[in-house]
């Protein structure tokens, strides 16, 4: 056990590498020079031994001193190579960072800019509707007045019109008056007149009626019938002419009646088809703004659905990515440790190959040199391709960091416009709903007074129909009244004739006085009968005349209602269509646009801080005959051992780490060294304080 310790250099068995273990343990070349330098014999090789162990010490000796200043320097150099690498570290990072700094306060920029615009762009819609909507107003307000000015100077042209023609009625009646009475006088005088000429004939006809008495008597006989036949043929004629004109008048009055009901009934039929017809196009308007409601909601959520479909496939094909490089990443890392741990095990076996020949001399360490140097080689290019493999899994990922950032900034505005989208359409929808609710409404509201309208003007025409068939039976009884009296009269009057006549047949020549007189009174009861009837003919017509005014009257006052009837009706709706146009214009006013949140604003990112490695302090320089006790066959020096085991830790340490933007041997920013490397250094520090210097 102590020859191991020594050949091992005061380190314990189980701390050496494999293929030493087995090159201290089995080599038996070794064994024979372990069994020669510690045998008891040799007396007479003493000397030449002594010699060739002093030869090898001084040769092991010159090779740990230029092996110690090759290791500082080669210490130096990769030193010097990771603050290089630091430094372009640190510009790269300084770059990327301020680069990243000017992208984002760029987008801050970009975005306060954006939002500024568009709510710039929504005040000036809104103050453009503004003036449209006070335009409008003021149109709506003066076009207002102008059709109320105009029904009242419609109103006003009617007014004049049913004035002017009244007017001309009640002056043309006034003429007809008038010449009823001129006729009623000139009908005065002139029966005057020819009342004192038939006086003055009947005295000259005195003779000559006696003469004629006989053939006037029987004359008179014969006309008195044919009077009375023609009175009795008249009066059934006028009775018959009275009731036809009665049944006529009121069958024309039940016609007119029934035609009124017709019309109201056919106006209520198209009230009631026109209220169900609104009521179902506004049922259907209903219906049809539900259903794109239903349609824009279904859309909308479609669209929220696809995008976020899509926003997870997208999310969960860059953590695919993600995922996948780091698993590259790893497996590079372990294959590249992997393969430094080969060629670590084939250069410690090629050096335990080239030690268990037994060969002595500058070949053999030249072979080991070269095994060593190859081995140190492999690594540093294997430690070079890691580096290098770090460097791309920083910008690929970096780069879907980028993508997703993009992908999230995508998602956001796509799913703001598609709610601002859903929201314009919404609006839209209720003010379609609003608009058709108050054309439903003003449809029924002018219905119904249209039906209103129709129903009054069917009321006054059947009062109208109802006082014209009163005039006219009472006009009808009238002058079924007039013609009776008149036969009545002529009766009388035939019947007086027909005594006069008899009475002056039956005196005689001798009573011409008495005939004179009867004559005369004949003559003055004709002329009473002729001055009655004339006072009953003008009688009539001032009854005439007095019914024909009553009905200008009522004329008047018809056409004055129905005119004001018309005006209101006019004002009504043009203040109806005022209304309506305003509330539309209101309708397509704009609302007042709200400034909404600012974007978030960019905070300047820092610079990472890159550490350099820490300065290198020299070792102990090797000794000259500082050798392991016990044996005189090892070629290689304690100084030269301490060196090359610490660099053997430090190699094993840098192969189990991650290392991140240095060199191959730790130097970097950042190390990540094995859990067993720490013991070893430490092994071999204490095994370096046991050396016998």
């Amino acid at each position: 056990m102590d020859v191991m310790l020594n050949m091992g250099m005061g380190v314990p068995m189980e701390m050496l590498p494999p293929g030493e273990q087995y090159r201290r343990q089995f080599d038996r070349s070794l064994m024979g020079l372990e069994m020669m330098s510690g045998g008891g014999g040799g007396g007479g090789n003493s000397d030449g031994s002594s010699k060739d162990l002093k030869k090898a010490q001084k040769a092991q000796h010159k090779y740990d001193k230029k092996k110690y200043s090759y290791d500082y320097k080669q210490l130096v150099r990769q030193r010097n190579f990771a603050i290089k690498q630091n430094k372009i570290k640190r510009k790269e990072l300084e770059y990327n960072t301020n680069r990243q700094n000017k992208m984002g306060q760029a987008r801050a920029d970009n975005a306060l800019e954006t939002h500024n615009f568009q709510f710039d762009r929504q005040q000036e819609a809104f103050q453009k509707s503004e003036k449209l909507y006070n335009t409008g107003r003021d149109l709506i307000q003066k076009n207002k007045e102008q059709q109320l000015d105009y029904n009242r100077a419609s109103y006003n042209i009617s007014q004049d019109s049913i004035e002017n023609q009244a007017f001309e009625r009640y002056q043309k009646l006034s003429f007809k008056s008038t010449e009823a009475l001129m006729k009623y006088q000139q009908g005065t005088e002139a029966g005057d007149l020819d009342y004192d000429k038939k006086v003055r004939g009947l005295e000259h006809k005195g003779t000559e009626a006696s003469m004629k008495h006989q053939q006037g008597t029987e004359a008179g006989d014969l006309d008195y019938d044919k009077k009375v036949k023609g009175l009795k043929h008249k009066g059934t004629e006028a009775l018959r002419k009275y009731k036809q004109d009665t049944e006529a008048g009121d069958l024309d009055y039940d016609k007119k009646v029934k035609g009124l009901k017709h019309k109201g009934t056919e106006a209520l039929m198209k009230y009631k088809q026109d209220t169900e017809t609104g009521d179902l196009d506004y049922d259907k308007k209903v219906k049809g703004l539900k259903h794109k409601r239903t349609e824009a909601s279904m859309e909308h959520q479609q669209g929220a659905e696809a995008g976020a479909l899509a926003y997870a496939k997208n999310l969960r094909g860059l953590e695919y990515k993600r995922t996948g490089a780091v698993m590259t990443q790893q497996a590079e890392r372990a294959q590249a440790a992997q393969q430094g741990l080969g060629m670590k095990l084939q250069g410690m076996k090629a050096e335990g190959s080239a030690r268990a020949r037994g060969v002595q001399g500058r070949s053999n360490e030249k072979q080991i040199q070269a095994s060593m140097a190859e081995t140190g080689l492999k690594q540093s290019m294997l430690y070079d391709k890691i580096t290098r493999s770090g460097f791309s899994f920083d910008a690929a990922i970096y780069g879907m960091e980028t993508a997703l950032r993009h992908t999230m900034a995508e998602e956001s505005v796509r799913t703001k416009y598609a709610d601002l989208d859903y929201a314009l359409k919404q609006k839209q929808f209720d003010a379609s709903g609003a608009y058709d609710k108050a054309e439903h409404d003003i449809s029924s509201k002018y219905s119904g007074l249209d039906y209103a309208l129709k129903k009054k003007e069917l009321t006054t025409s059947g009062v109208y129909a109802k006082a014209e068939h009163g005039l006219r039976t009472k006009h009808s009884r009238l002058d079924y009244a007039l013609k009776k009296k008149e036969l009545t009269t002529s009766g009388v009057y035939a019947k007086a004739e027909h005594g006069l006549r008899t009475k002056y047949s039956d005196l005689d020549y001798a009573l011409k006085q008495k005939e004179l007189d009867a004559s005369g009174v004949y003559a003055k009861a004709e002329h009473g009968l002729r001055t009655k009837y004339s006072d009953l003919d003008y009688a009539l017509k001032q009854e005439k005349i007095d019914a024909t005014s009553l009905s200008i009257s009522k004329a008047e006052q018809q056409a004055m209602k129905g005119a004001q009837h018309k005006w209101s009706g006019a004002d009504a709706q043009a203040s109806l269509r005022a209304e309506q146009s305003m509330r539309q214009n209101t309708a397509q006013r704009m609302i007042k646009p709200v400034a909404g949140p600012l974007p978030p604003k960019w905070t300047d990112l820092k610079v990472p801080t890159v550490l350099d490695p820490l300065k290198i302090q020299k070792g102990p320089k090797p000794m000259k005959r500082a050798t392991m006790s016990g044996s005189s066959s090892s070629g290689t020096g304690t100084g030269g051992m301490v060196t090359a085991g610490l660099g053997a830790a430090a190699g094993v340490a840098a192969v189990g780490g991650a290392i991140t933007g240095s060199s191959a041997l730790s130097f970097g920013t950042t190390a990540l060294i094995a859990p067993w490397a720490a013991p070893v250094l430490a092994v071999a520090a204490i095994a370096s304080s046991f050396i016998d210097w």
